[in-house]
């Protein structure tokens, strides 16, 4: 019996919006020529893997790469541990810089909108009873 290599609904190439995995991974499936899929069938399967929901942060995933980390870090000499957390500990406090900074820009241009607003309704804007 004649198969045909289809991808596995996990292949990387199955869902472009998903993570590309490392290895491939296909299943073989029966070719049955007396039976072909009617392009409504095939529709109907396409709409449903699009509408199926699906993320490309999986629990899963991230519990692996968690894992391959953990034992990366392990694997390091004492001064190699030092260097990562010296490193993690500056590349932390930049985000939070850049938070804090991103903070502060908003609060800024909410002020700075309030008291054109105020300057516009109290300066600009003439007075009714006073025409």
């Amino acid at each position: 019996m004649r198969r045909r290599l289809t991808p596995h609904p996990l292949h990387p190439l199955s869902y472009p919006s998903r993570v590309a995995y490392q290895h491939l991974v296909w299943r073989a499936e029966p070719m049955n020529p007396e039976n072909p899929r009617d392009p409504s069938r095939r529709l109907r399967e396409s709409e449903e893997q699009l509408n199926r929901p699906s993320s490309p942060f999986s629990s899963e995933a991230i519990k692996g790469l968690l894992t391959k980390i953990q034992t990366w870090y392990q694997g390091l000499s004492n001064t190699g541990k030092l260097v990562v957390a010296g490193v993690s500990v500056v590349i932390g406090f930049g985000f939070l810089n850049l938070f804090l900074r991103l903070v502060t820009t908003l609060i800024t241009l909410a002020v700075l909108g309030g008291a054109l607003y105020l300057g516009y309704k109290f300066l600009i804007e003439s007075d009714p009873s006073q025409n």
